[in-house]
């Protein structure tokens, strides 16, 4: 049918046009105190499933209890939110199978009277310890044949390291051939294949390719910087693309987090990435971390153990999603509004949770959503107004140290500690305060499993010849420095030495004394090999000054080339309304840890990409000078003004008392 452009039928258009705004407009505004919002059209009233778009999961807070739905008439709709966990599982299916023995292979083909949508097939062996290249092709449902894997190795050690599983990729099948090579190797039972079915979770779930940046190359380890696109996503696993041909290295992916008002690191997925050369020139490939989890921010860190020299090179990384769907009642079509974003919200309890069993069987559809959009009538508190600017007044009395702190932006800051500020108080930071205009700024402690490392200047001691022992004298910042290893670097090609570290001090009356702290051997044999060796300190407590003595026995001395300690990565999280600078105060003997309220509210700290605040070097004066009667000089002032008052005493005394009578003539 065609419309004609006539005056009459553009006047009705004008006015539906109008009468839709006019519905728009008169619809009424969101509750002000949810922040974010994003429209659902439903067509029709009655039971619905829709996913949950990112856009606006990621504006909730951890486990969504501040997500709402609000209906066509303004009135709370109840709903079930069904995550990836609350899906159905499917029991696998073991099949029994015959083996056929050939000259160079085992063969192994069955089938089944109905396709099914496999994801993978599991191999059976009570074998402890195989190698296999397996060619594997499954049977459409059409009836043709597809080869899905080409001399895909299976394996199986005695340490427990194993691959046993092909991929099906979700693939309609109703039969499989498998051939598992024995040319290389001797023939292994196989008792049976397990197929493992499709389950709603796996069809469900989406792709998301991030190309990493390298955030830090620390000690140890490299860490790869990952954009989600959103917060609150659930993780079921990813696959990383590494540049090198050969690697074997631990990995973790980790995010921060707030646990009992501390900043701490918190590990979501952990494994190995491997891949090797094995016997018979087959390489094996297991580039994933797999798992099931949910990133409570937006960005991610990868970490990849190895240090500098041998850091791979992360190319681009693929993780595999779930989202979860919404489950409700719609009493009428319309729009609906899906809220997020309250601070204080507690999760809803409504009566279809008591049906979540059968809500995951209902059918799940995209849904016909709209942009995501700020409330109009929230005004979004803004950084300064969520976390405090400022604490309690500050009195600089008894403060025995103080360093600058130079803020270059305002907004959330990040100081990081160095290791002279760590070893002025004992690797507690919390035992700081931050400080300007006379009032404390509050903060919140950062503790991760990054380390950072900085080099010591080795001093040579004259060498004891009797005892045959060279030494090397190195000065930490102050007693208790948190050193968790300390390295030494030689370049003399040839060496088998004894190495003592010596903790070194003085007591109460000015001697000095010695103890040992660790004891290793020391070879390099030929350029080749490593001329490091690393003391492992965790735990141990260090002074400032340390030794290290290495007996030369008949030999020349070793030079070293380089000494190293590595300490613990600590830093404050705090806000900053200007720029310039904040003073920092430590070394008070009775303070204890600062207690703000500002941990009530870290999260909002970590939401936003903090500046780098410059920590000043350490200075030589304290902030307050504070006597000391500990060393000798000390001593001797003290017992000389005791003595001397003693004396006044007596002078006092001595013409208090009465004369003595003058002897009778």
């Amino acid at each position: 049918m065609t419309v004609s452009a006539t005056p009459w039928g553009a006047r009705a258009l004008l006015s539906l046009v109008l009468l839709l705004c006019v519905a728009r407009l008169s619809a009424a505004p969101a509750p002000t105190e949810w922040a974010w919002v994003q429209e659902l059209t439903v067509s029709a009233a009655g039971v619905h499933r829709v996913t949950v778009p990112p856009e606006i999961l990621g504006q909730t807070r951890a486990e969504q209890p501040d997500l709402r739905l609000l209906g066509p008439d303004d009135q709370w709709v109840g709903f079930a939110l069904l995550r990836h966990a609350d899906l159905p599982r499917v029991t696998p299916r073991t099949l029994e199978v015959v083996p056929i023995q050939k000259p160079d292979h085992t063969a192994i083909e069955c089938s089944w009277s109905e396709a099914l949508a496999l994801t993978e097939i599991e191999v059976q062996s009570p074998a402890r310890e195989f190698l296999k290249p397996a060619i594997l092709e499954v049977q459409r449902g059409d009836g043709t044949w597809e080869r899905l894997a080409e001399n895909r190795v299976l394996f199986r050690t005695t340490t427990g390291e194993e691959r046993t599983r092909l991929p099906v990729q979700g693939r309609e099948v109703r039969g499989l051939r498998l051939q598992l090579g024995d040319s290389s190797t001797p023939a292994i039972p196989v008792t049976g294949l397990v197929l493992h079915p499709q389950t709603e979770g796996d069809r469900g779930t989406e792709q998301l390719t991030v190309v990493p940046r390298v955030a830090e190359k620390g000690v140890g380890e490299t860490r790869w910087a990952l954009d989600l696109g959103y917060a609150q996503r659930t993780l079921l696993g990813l696959q990383v693309e590494i540049a090198e041909p050969l690697y074997d290295r631990a990995a973790r992916l980790v995010t921060r987090d707030v646990v009992d008002g501390e900043i701490v690191e918190r590990t979501l997925l952990a494994g190995s990435l491997r891949r090797l050369v094995l016997p018979g020139g087959v390489s094996y490939d297991r580039s994933e971390l797999t798992g099931g989890c949910v990133a409570p921010s937006r960005e991610v860190e990868l970490v990849v153990a190895g240090d500098e020299a041998q850091a791979l090179t992360v190319q681009k990384v693929q993780f595999r999603l779930a989202a979860p769907s919404l489950a409700f009642m719609a009493p009428r079509p319309g729009v609906y509004r899906l809220l997020a974003g309250h601070a204080t919200a507690t999760p809803p309890r409504y009566d279809v949770e008591a049906f979540r069993g059968e809500w995951v069987r209902l059918p799940v559809s995209a849904g016909t959503w709209g942009s995501v959009y700020s409330n109009p009538g929230y005004t979004p508190a803004a950084l300064s107004a969520e976390v405090p600017a400022y604490a309690g007044e500050f009195s600089a009395q008894g403060w025995t140290g103080r360093r600058s702190v130079t803020v270059q932006a305002p907004g959330a800051q990040v100081l990081e500690a160095d290791l002279a500020l760590l070893a002025a108080v004992r690797g507690e930071l919390g035992l700081v305060r931050l400080v300007k205009g006379g009032r404390q700024i509050p903060f919140v402690v950062e503790r991760s499993e990054r380390r950072q490392r900085v080099e010591l200047t080795p001093e040579a001691l004259v060498e004891d010849v009797p005892l045959r022992v060279s030494r090397w004298r190195l000065q930490l910042p102050a007693d208790g420095a948190p050193v968790r290893a300390l390295s030494l670097w030689s370049e003399a090609p040839l060496f088998d030495r004894s190495v003592r570290l010596i903790a070194r001090g003085k007591d109460n009356r000015g001697e000095t004394w010695g103890r040992e702290v660790a004891r290793t051997s020391w070879r390099r044999a030929g350029s080749e090999a490593s001329g490091k060796l690393t003391f492992e300190l965790d735990g141990v407590a260090l002074t400032q000054e340390l030794w290290v003595e290495i007996e030369q026995g008949d030999n020349p001395p070793i030079p070293l080339s380089r000494v190293e300690v590595v300490y613990p990565v600590r830093r404050l999280h705090f806000r900053a309304d200007e720029t310039g600078a904040v003073e920092l105060f430590y070394g008070h003997r009775t303070a204890g840890v600062a207690r703000y309220d500002l941990p009530l509210v870290a999260g909002r700290l970590l939401e936003r990409t903090g500046t780098a605040a410059l920590l000043a070097p350490a200075v030589e004066k304290p902030a307050v000078t504070v006597t000391s009667f500990s060393s000798r000089w000390g001593q001797w002032i003290f017992w000389g003004v005791l003595g001397l008052v003693v004396a006044v005493l007596l002078l006092l005394v001595g013409k208090l008392l009465p004369k003595a009578p003058p002897p009778p003539v």
